[in-house]
């Protein structure tokens, strides 16, 4: 593509490297990766997470994975899938009967005494009162329909 507009000494500067196709390229398997990465993360956040390991299998470096990560979310890898896996716990407080014990070990936490306080830091309120307000909004709703 060259456009009309282009001045004719645009490519005789010193240090100008026309663009031969590669970055776009290069855009397009780096976004897509991205993208793999990320819902790997999505599908998987039950896991305990081996970054180093993931950086592997992606074929990026460790520091690369990470700021990838951060780029594409606004957070670092950690809090991403703390995020992710608080998602998780709060679609299944809402739409479960599972004990919190049970909703912490499914969405990836090892300890439910730290997935309550994570939660509690994370949301405002511990899983048990947000499920109590979930409830209470739904009946509502219920009963204006």
């Amino acid at each position: 593509f060259r456009s009309r507009h282009t001045h004719p000494d645009i490519g005789r500067q010193p240090g100008f490297q026309p663009d031969n196709g590669r970055t776009l390229v290069n855009f397009n398997a780096d976004f897509r990766r991205t993208t793999q990465l990320l819902r790997h993360l999505n599908e998987h956040y039950r896991d305990e997470i081996d970054w180093e390991s993931l950086a592997e299998k992606f074929e990026i470096p460790l520091r690369t994975l990470s700021r990838k990560i951060a780029d594409v979310t606004g957070m670092p890898p950690n809090s991403y899938l703390l995020r992710v896996r608080l998602c998780r716990a709060m679609r299944m407080l809402k739409e479960t009967d599972k004990t919190v014990t049970e909703i912490a070990f499914a969405c990836g936490f090892n300890d439910s005494n730290y997935f309550t306080s994570r939660f509690h830091r994370e949301i405002g309120m511990t899983p048990l009162k947000y499920r109590r307000n979930e409830e209470k909004a739904s009946s509502a709703e219920g009963r204006f329909a």
